[in-house]
């Protein structure tokens, strides 16, 4: 993947990312006004691209996609299989050609983070790490801090530390 096309030292989407953004949320049937909607999603990228930043080896261009599906097949509440479903997805998308633009080891760590993104997993491979802690940074929706402890990049711990030093972590409840 080329993550070359910057504006103003900005990383903007390849055109092919940029039609997926502006075709999968209708065609998933994504809710408006959830906890998971397309504002959750442009959360998750943002974060994970403000991540990518201050992570060396991080691929923008698997976390805009891991921000774009990583919800796009949850039905109602909570449930675990939907990272499950969004990896198929991805997988499809693949097959069918919308993914082609991606390397083989790009396409392995989108699928690895879409599968396992609802799990307390952690890992050194950056651009997973990173989309793990972009998703992780928005439990704040549910008025509940990221614990440091789960964060797997250097950034996404100092934003816990930083921003919710006296809060109680979703990591406490997993002790």
């Amino acid at each position: 993947m080329t993550e070359t096309k910057q504006q103003n030292n900005r990383w903007q989407r390849p055109d092919w990312i940029e039609y997926l953004w502006g075709y999968i949320p209708n065609f998933a049937g994504i809710p408006t006004g959830t906890s998971h909607d397309i504002g959750h999603f442009l959360n998750v990228e943002r974060n994970g691209l403000y991540l990518a930043r201050h992570t060396s080896g991080a691929s923008q261009e698997v976390i805009s996609l891991f921000a774009l599906l990583h919800d796009s097949q949850r039905h109602t509440g909570p449930e675990k299989e939907h990272g499950i479903r969004a990896d198929i997805f991805a997988r499809n998308l693949r097959d069918l050609g919308y993914l082609d633009a991606m390397q083989t080891q790009d396409f392995e760590n989108l699928s690895f983070a879409l599968r396992w993104h609802s799990d307390p997993i952690l890992t050194r491979e950056p651009t997973i790490g990173a989309c793990l802690d972009a998703d992780r940074l928005e439990l704040s929706r549910y008025w509940m801090a990221p614990s440091p402890e789960m964060m797997n990049t250097e950034a996404g711990k100092a934003i816990a530390m930083q921003f919710y030093p006296d809060q109680i972590h979703a990591g406490d409840f997993l002790k």
